[in-house]
Order: C-alpha cells, then structure tokens, then sequence
C-alpha cells in the first residue's frame, strides 16, 4: 500500500506537516456500493482520499489526529457521525475510553471500556 499526507489541493505536504491521509494499493476499495458521486469525490487519479487528518514522522510513522470529513460512509451509502455519539460520552468520568467506528452491518458501532469502581458508584446513584 502507498500512504502520502496532501494539503488541501491534493500537494504532498513534507514529512512533519499535517495534512489529509491518502493511500493507494490492492487492498484498496474501487468505490462505493452504488454512489458514483461519493466515489468520484473519494478516489481521485487512483488515490483514495480518507478524510482523517494526519502526518508522517522523521522515522517513517504515521500519526492519526483526526477527521477532515465529520460523517463517514458506510458501504449502504448510509452517512454515519460517530463524533456525535462519542462526544455524548465524553463528559462521563466512570468511561476510561470511548470508541466508535463503522462496520459492514452496522453504520455505527460503539464500545466503551468503564471503571468498574466509578460504573457501581454511577449505578448506585442512579438505580439502574
């Protein structure tokens, strides 16, 4: 698989700068189910554009810091945000860590890993 990090326009932005992940190989989708408009949007020259915010470091890793793009496509075509059912969560102290993302099946799968001293304490208070 190739990886480079773009600007807004598509440039290869140097090793360090953030920018857009981009990647091409076999392993790779051609498109999406159905929706040639999302399709043409996402892979461009062959290169598919993921929408995650990132950089490259000095030693060749690759950091993930985010997402450009706010809702995820499923491969229905179904539009999913995870950030909003996560960001619901964010504020509960007895949730050691939050994560969401897409399945085949599932627009959106969500797991959370709790406490246990903070989740009897909240189940406690709120008779659950």
């Amino acid at each position: 698989m190739d990886l480079k990090i773009c600007d807004d326009n598509g440039k290869e932005v140097p090793v360090g700068q953030k920018g857009e992940i981009v990647i091409r190989g076999g392993n790779v989708m051609y498109g999406y189910w159905k929706n040639e408009a999302a399709t043409k949007e996402t892979i461009k020259d062959g290169w598919l554009y993921t929408g995650d915010m990132g950089f490259m470091s000095e030693d060749g890793f690759l950091y993930v810091l985010g997402r450009f793009k706010s809702l995820l496509i499923a491969d229905d075509g179904e539009n999913s945000a995870p950030r909003v059912l996560k960001n619901q969560y964010r504020n509960n102290q007895s949730i050691l860590i939050s994560v969401c993302f897409t399945t085949i099946r599932n627009p959106i799968l969500s797991l959370w890993l709790y406490q246990t001293s903070m989740l009897s304490n909240y189940i406690l208070k709120k008779r659950v």
